[in-house]
This record gives C-alpha cells, sequence and structure tokens, in this order.
C-alpha cells in the first residue's frame, strides 16, 4: 500500500489564544489531504462535480481501492 503525506500549513486563524489547532480545523486539513489524494489518482474537483461525488463516496472510493488504512492494529 502506498503511503501519503501532506503537509498542511497551519493559519494564525486555526488556533486558539493557547497556540492549540481547534478541532474544527482538523476535520479542513482532513478534508483537504483526501481531495489531494484523488488527484493523485485522476479524481479531481472537476470530475467529483460533474459524477456528484460527495465526501461519503470520497472516502468509500479511498477504502475500496486501499488508499487508505482504517484499523493498522
Amino acid at each position: 500500500m502506498a503511503t501519503f503525506i501532506a503537509k498542511a500549513a497551519i493559519r494564525w486563524a486555526d488556533i486558539d489564544p493557547n497556540f492549540h489547532v481547534l478541532h474544527s480545523k482538523y476535520y479542513d486539513y482532513c478534508a483537504n489531504a483526501r481531495m489531494d489524494i484523488l488527484s493523485q489518482y485522476g479524481i479531481t474537483m472537476q470530475v467529483v462535480q460533474e459524477e456528484h461525488i460527495g465526501p461519503r463516496q470520497q472516502w468509500l472510493l479511498l477504502m475500496e481501492y486501499g488508499w487508505i488504512l482504517l484499523n493498522e492494529n
């Protein structure tokens, strides 16, 4: 299985006064990484829009093709 690493730029608006990343931002980082992975396999934003592929279907595609591993144990 291929390994995919995505770097996320943490912006000033992503952190709280204690310099902790806000919980909701982790979802945003994962959503961006998901689209990066799909794009590498030819499933671009244009394809997503044309085929009406929503977030749930995107995850199902990733799982079906073994691009993500849900449980490593």
